[in-house]
C-alpha cells in the first residue's frame, strides 16, 4: 500500500503506520509525498522528541520556513528550545522561531511565579504555625501563674526533739524519746 502510485493510498498506509505506533514510518513516508502537515501531527501524537528534532531539521534543510514555523506550534510540548533556537539562528530562521520563544518564555516564567508564590506561602504557613505554637505555650504559662505556690515544708516536725522516723510517717502508738504519752503531733 505505500508504494501504491496512488497518494490517497500511500496517506492510508502512513495512517495505518501511526494507528499501529510505528511513528518513523509514517511520518517518512507523509515526507516522501510532501503530506508535511500529517507528518507533524504524527510526530506530536508519538510525543517522540527525537522524532521531532529530526522533523524540524529536515524542514531546515528543505528551507521550509512555514513548515518549521507550524511544526513548532504542533510540536510545542515536546520541542527543546535550545534546540529551536539553535537550528534557528544556524539558519536564518529567528523570525519564524519567534513566537514558540516567546510563548516558551511565558510559560517558563509563570511557572517560576507560581513556583515562588507556593514558597512565600509555605514561609507564611510555618510561620503561623510557629506563632500558634508560641502563643498555645505562653497560655499554658499563663494558667501555671495561676496555681499556688508550692507550700513549704511544715516547721513543727524538727521542733522540739521530735523526729521523723525514716519512711516519713510518725508510727503510731509509739512514744518518741522525750515524749509524753498522750502527747502527739
Amino acid at each position: 500500500c505505500e508504494k501504491n502510485e496512488l497518494q490517497e493510498f500511500r496517506r492510508i498506509a502512513s495512517y495505518i503506520y501511526k494507528r499501529n505506533q510505528r511513528w518513523r514510518q509514517s511520518m517518512e513516508l507523509s515526507q516522501k509525498d510532501e503530506l508535511y502537515k500529517d507528518a507533524m501531527e504524527t510526530c506530536a501524537q508519538s510525543g517522540d522528541r527525537e522524532l521531532a528534532e529530526e522533523l524540524l531539521q529536515y524542514f531546515v534543510e528543505k528551507e521550509l520556513k512555514e513548515c518549521f514555523a507550524a511544526c513548532l506550534y504542533t510540536c510545542y510540548d515536546i520541542l527543546r528550545p535550545d534546540v529551536v533556537m539553535e537550528l534557528a539562528w544556524l539558519n536564518g530562521m529567528t523570525d519564524y522561531a519567534m513566537p514558540f520563544m516567546i510563548q516558551f518564555m511565558r510559560e517558563y516564567s509563570r511557572k517560576v511565579d507560581n513556583l515562588m508564590d507556593e514558597k512565600a506561602e509555605r514561609k507564611v504557613e510555618a510561620d503561623n504555625k510557629e506563632e500558634n505554637a508560641k502563643q498555645a505555650e505562653a497560655q499554658q504559662n499563663m494558667y501555671a501563674q495561676l496555681l499556688p505556690p508550692a507550700l513549704p515544708a511544715n516547721p513543727a516536725w524538727g521542733a522540739e526533739g521530735y523526729q521523723m522516723p525514716p519512711g516519713g510517717m510518725p508510727q503510731q502508738g509509739y512514744m518518741q524519746p522525750g515524749m509524753q504519752p498522750g502527747m502527739y503531733q
